[in-house]
């Protein structure tokens, strides 16, 4: 797991050439003391980030801590079956 969270992949985002979908979680309770005041300012980080993609978006699911599909897995469901229509 550790692992996983340590990889950085943002110098290859530009090789990506199918939409490519964030699905970051924002919770107001903890992401205040990460730097994120708000849910606006977390997903414009986010933004930056996919911006070096040519297809690259960002959903917010909130209020969720790190892992959205354990903590709102119905809001991921449901935001992983939308973007999965909508991309094909």
């Amino acid at each position: 797991m550790r692992a996983a969270l340590m990889l950085d992949l943002t110098p290859n985002l530009a090789d990506i050439v199918v939409p490519f979908t964030v699905i970051v979680p924002y919770d107001p309770a903890i992401d205040s003391y990460r730097g994120y005041p708000n849910e606006s300012a977390k997903r414009a980080v986010y933004q930056r980030w996919v911006a070096h993609t040519r297809f690259g978006r960002v959903v917010m699911i909130a209020p969720s801590r790190h892992f959205v599909m354990f903590d709102r897995p119905n809001a991921f469901e449901a935001t992983l079956t939308a973007v999965l229509s909508r991309d094909r």
